[in-house]
């Protein structure tokens, strides 16, 4: 069997992951690690977007009332759609940077952290989402490997 792939976005990325669709926005989010970048493509008008950030960033998930959830290297970052950053959940700890991220059914963000080394001590965290939005009541315990990725579902 042979299949036919378009490319939807070409981009260069130091270390590129973690592509994820925002139905409110018909658009795809992306992020470069290493390159502390964000990509947005909307396919309906061809128009890409690449935010920089000021650290490396592990992940991007669209945030519900609009605005964006960064898993940055010193904690859980919110950007709201007019362009204000704050910090949800900051922890700087030496050597340790950002890996992964995903939202469960019910609105919580489980991200996960990895060391540069890749030795273990990474960390996965839980933050809730109740109806106000995002709050900063966080769970963290350590990762058995030094990869802390983040699934959901089976």
């Amino acid at each position: 069997m042979t299949h036919t792939f378009d490319v939807a976005v070409r981009a260069e990325a130091a270390l590129g992951e973690g592509p994820t669709w925002d139905p409110a926005t018909g658009r795809l989010l992306w992020i470069d690690i290493l390159g502390s970048r964000v990509h947005t493509y909307d396919p309906a008008t061809g128009r890409r977007t690449v935010l920089r950030t000021d650290q490396h960033v592990g992940a991007v998930k669209p945030r519900a009332g609009g605005g964006l959830v960064l898993n940055l290297r010193d904690g859980i970052g919110l950007l709201d759609p007019d362009g204000t950053f704050r910090w949800l959940h900051r922890e700087v700890v030496p050597g340790r940077r950002a890996n992964d991220a995903a939202v469960a059914p019910d609105g919580s963000l489980f991200a996960g952290t990895m060391r540069y080394d890749e030795a273990p001590c990474g960390a996965r965290c839980r933050g809730s989402r109740r109806a106000a939005g995002w709050t900063s009541c966080w769970t963290t315990w350590p990762s058995a490997t030094g990869r802390a990725g983040v699934r959901t579902g089976g």
